[in-house]
Protein backbone atom coordinates (compact mmCIF):
# COMPACT_ATOMS: atom_id res chain seq x y z
CA UNK A 1 0.00 0.00 0.00
CA UNK A 2 2.94 2.39 0.10
CA UNK A 3 1.89 3.56 -3.88
CA UNK A 4 -1.54 3.99 -2.41
CA UNK A 5 -5.05 2.41 -3.94
CA UNK A 6 -6.76 2.68 -7.11
CA UNK A 7 -9.35 6.00 -7.75
CA UNK A 8 -12.42 4.84 -9.62
CA UNK A 9 -12.82 8.41 -10.83
CA UNK A 10 -9.08 8.40 -12.93
CA UNK A 11 -10.30 7.07 -16.74
CA UNK A 12 -10.24 8.30 -20.05
CA UNK A 13 -11.75 7.03 -22.97
CA UNK A 14 -10.56 7.17 -26.48
CA UNK A 15 -12.89 6.88 -29.26
CA UNK A 16 -11.93 5.68 -33.30
CA UNK A 17 -10.76 8.77 -36.03
CA UNK A 18 -14.42 8.62 -37.00
CA UNK A 19 -15.20 10.14 -34.53
CA UNK A 20 -14.33 13.85 -33.98
CA UNK A 21 -10.93 14.77 -31.88
CA UNK A 22 -12.74 17.55 -29.77
CA UNK A 23 -15.45 14.81 -28.52
CA UNK A 24 -12.46 12.69 -27.51
CA UNK A 25 -10.80 15.68 -25.60
CA UNK A 26 -14.25 16.29 -24.24
CA UNK A 27 -15.17 13.01 -22.94
CA UNK A 28 -11.67 12.36 -21.07
CA UNK A 29 -13.14 15.13 -19.05
CA UNK A 30 -17.05 14.79 -19.24
CA UNK A 31 -17.85 11.35 -19.37
CA UNK A 32 -19.31 10.58 -15.58
CA UNK A 33 -19.21 6.61 -15.53
CA UNK A 34 -18.15 3.83 -17.04
CA UNK A 35 -16.96 0.28 -16.02
CA UNK A 36 -14.31 -2.31 -17.13
CA UNK A 37 -16.57 -5.15 -18.47
CA UNK A 38 -16.38 -8.84 -17.07
CA UNK A 39 -15.01 -11.57 -18.57
CA UNK A 40 -15.93 -15.06 -17.77
CA UNK A 41 -15.87 -19.08 -18.99
CA UNK A 42 -19.06 -20.85 -20.41
CA UNK A 43 -18.72 -24.05 -18.81
CA UNK A 44 -19.72 -27.60 -19.51
CA UNK A 45 -20.32 -30.70 -16.38
CA UNK A 46 -18.33 -32.87 -17.81
CA UNK A 47 -17.87 -36.22 -16.21
CA UNK A 48 -15.57 -39.06 -15.22
CA UNK A 49 -12.95 -38.63 -17.91
CA UNK A 50 -9.80 -38.56 -15.90
CA UNK A 51 -11.26 -39.63 -12.63
CA UNK A 52 -14.88 -41.83 -12.50
CA UNK A 53 -17.76 -40.44 -10.55
CA UNK A 54 -15.93 -36.84 -10.48
CA UNK A 55 -17.70 -34.21 -12.08
CA UNK A 56 -16.22 -31.18 -13.08
CA UNK A 57 -16.83 -27.53 -14.74
CA UNK A 58 -14.75 -27.84 -18.47
CA UNK A 59 -14.31 -24.49 -20.21
CA UNK A 60 -16.17 -24.00 -23.36
CA UNK A 61 -15.54 -20.59 -24.49
CA UNK A 62 -14.78 -16.96 -22.78
CA UNK A 63 -17.46 -14.81 -22.78
CA UNK A 64 -17.40 -10.70 -22.70
CA UNK A 65 -19.52 -8.83 -20.81
CA UNK A 66 -22.02 -6.34 -22.86
CA UNK A 67 -22.46 -4.11 -23.58
CA UNK A 68 -19.40 -1.29 -22.82
CA UNK A 69 -21.88 1.48 -21.52
CA UNK A 70 -20.69 4.95 -20.67
CA UNK A 71 -22.80 8.14 -19.35
CA UNK A 72 -22.02 11.13 -20.62
CA UNK A 73 -22.49 14.91 -19.46
CA UNK A 74 -23.45 16.83 -22.85
CA UNK A 75 -22.02 20.28 -23.77
CA UNK A 76 -24.65 23.01 -24.38
CA UNK A 77 -24.17 22.75 -28.18
CA UNK A 78 -24.99 19.03 -28.21
CA UNK A 79 -21.74 18.30 -30.39
CA UNK A 80 -20.71 14.98 -28.49
CA UNK A 81 -24.52 13.55 -29.05
CA UNK A 82 -24.10 14.65 -32.55
CA UNK A 83 -20.38 12.94 -33.27
CA UNK A 84 -21.99 9.94 -31.40
CA UNK A 85 -25.04 9.89 -33.35
CA UNK A 86 -22.99 9.99 -36.53
CA UNK A 87 -21.44 6.99 -35.81
CA UNK A 88 -24.39 5.08 -34.85
CA UNK A 89 -25.76 6.43 -38.37
CA UNK A 90 -23.31 4.31 -40.16
CA UNK A 91 -25.23 0.80 -39.62
CA UNK A 92 -27.97 1.73 -41.92
CA UNK A 93 -28.45 3.32 -45.12
CA UNK A 94 -30.58 6.47 -45.14
CA UNK A 95 -31.57 6.04 -41.30
CA UNK A 96 -32.22 9.89 -41.21
CA UNK A 97 -35.31 9.11 -44.06
CA UNK A 98 -38.30 8.30 -42.32
CA UNK A 99 -39.68 7.10 -45.89
CA UNK A 100 -36.66 4.93 -46.98
CA UNK A 101 -36.42 1.37 -46.15
CA UNK A 102 -33.85 0.07 -43.36
CA UNK A 103 -30.79 -1.57 -45.19
CA UNK A 104 -28.04 -2.58 -42.84
CA UNK A 105 -24.33 -1.53 -44.34
CA UNK A 106 -21.59 -3.62 -44.09
CA UNK A 107 -20.07 -4.24 -40.92
CA UNK A 108 -16.89 -3.28 -41.71
CA UNK A 109 -17.85 0.11 -42.53
CA UNK A 110 -18.71 1.18 -39.07
CA UNK A 111 -16.49 -0.87 -36.60
CA UNK A 112 -13.66 0.34 -35.18
CA UNK A 113 -11.37 -0.29 -32.12
CA UNK A 114 -11.64 1.71 -29.33
CA UNK A 115 -10.09 2.29 -25.56
CA UNK A 116 -10.79 2.79 -22.18
CA UNK A 117 -7.44 4.01 -20.64
CA UNK A 118 -7.08 3.36 -16.62
CA UNK A 119 -5.38 6.38 -15.31
CA UNK A 120 -3.36 6.16 -11.17
CA UNK A 121 -1.86 9.93 -9.90
CA UNK A 122 1.80 10.17 -11.26
CA UNK A 123 4.59 8.44 -8.91
CA UNK A 124 6.72 11.51 -10.37
CA UNK A 125 4.32 14.42 -9.56
CA UNK A 126 6.23 16.38 -11.87
CA UNK A 127 4.52 14.58 -14.87
CA UNK A 128 4.43 15.03 -18.72
CA UNK A 129 4.87 18.96 -18.69
CA UNK A 130 4.65 20.98 -21.29
CA UNK A 131 2.65 18.24 -23.24
CA UNK A 132 -0.88 19.07 -24.77
CA UNK A 133 -2.35 16.06 -24.43
CA UNK A 134 -5.52 16.16 -21.41
CA UNK A 135 -4.18 13.11 -19.34
CA UNK A 136 -0.50 13.17 -19.98
CA UNK A 137 -0.03 14.43 -16.40
CA UNK A 138 -1.55 10.81 -15.09
CA UNK A 139 -0.32 7.44 -15.24
CA UNK A 140 -1.61 4.71 -18.12
CA UNK A 141 -1.63 1.42 -15.86
CA UNK A 142 -3.77 -0.52 -17.69
CA UNK A 143 -5.36 0.36 -21.44
CA UNK A 144 -8.43 -2.42 -22.73
CA UNK A 145 -8.99 -2.14 -26.31
CA UNK A 146 -12.45 -3.08 -27.71
CA UNK A 147 -11.97 -5.10 -30.76
CA UNK A 148 -14.55 -3.70 -33.77
CA UNK A 149 -16.91 -1.97 -31.38
CA UNK A 150 -19.53 0.43 -32.45
CA UNK A 151 -22.33 2.08 -31.31
CA UNK A 152 -25.51 0.17 -30.70
CA UNK A 153 -27.75 2.16 -28.35
CA UNK A 154 -28.05 6.08 -27.25
CA UNK A 155 -30.05 6.43 -24.75
CA UNK A 156 -33.13 8.97 -24.01
CA UNK A 157 -32.19 12.39 -23.08
CA UNK A 158 -34.93 13.66 -20.11
CA UNK A 159 -35.47 17.23 -20.19
CA UNK A 160 -37.50 18.63 -17.62
CA UNK A 161 -38.59 22.20 -16.95
CA UNK A 162 -37.97 22.03 -13.27
CA UNK A 163 -34.14 20.52 -13.57
CA UNK A 164 -32.85 23.95 -13.39
CA UNK A 165 -29.20 23.01 -11.37
CA UNK A 166 -28.99 19.67 -13.03
CA UNK A 167 -26.76 18.83 -16.09
CA UNK A 168 -28.43 17.04 -18.95
CA UNK A 169 -26.84 13.48 -19.12
CA UNK A 170 -27.23 10.27 -21.14
CA UNK A 171 -25.94 6.79 -21.57
CA UNK A 172 -24.32 4.90 -24.63
CA UNK A 173 -23.95 1.49 -25.33
CA UNK A 174 -21.20 -0.33 -27.73
CA UNK A 175 -21.17 -3.81 -28.37
CA UNK A 176 -17.60 -5.35 -29.94
CA UNK A 177 -16.39 -8.64 -30.45
CA UNK A 178 -13.68 -9.04 -27.96
CA UNK A 179 -11.42 -6.68 -25.64
CA UNK A 180 -7.41 -7.27 -24.77
CA UNK A 181 -5.60 -6.14 -21.75
CA UNK A 182 -2.70 -3.89 -22.17
CA UNK A 183 -0.02 -2.80 -20.18
CA UNK A 184 1.53 0.65 -19.95
CA UNK A 185 4.01 2.28 -17.88
CA UNK A 186 5.08 5.88 -16.70
CA UNK A 187 3.60 9.22 -17.48
CA UNK A 188 1.08 8.91 -20.57
CA UNK A 189 2.66 5.37 -20.92
CA UNK A 190 1.95 3.60 -24.19
CA UNK A 191 1.05 -0.06 -24.72
CA UNK A 192 4.08 -2.57 -25.03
Amino acid sequence: MDRGVSRPTLFALTLPNLVNRRTNDYLNLFCRATAIPEIRTATAFVNGHERMGISREQPTAIRFGKPFRIEVIENSEFSVYQDLRQWFDMTCVDINDPRASQRMNYYESYVQDMQLHKLELPDNLQGALGSTEMTANYKRVMTINFVNAYPINIGAISLNTESRNTVTTYSVDFTYESYSIGDTTGVGGQLF
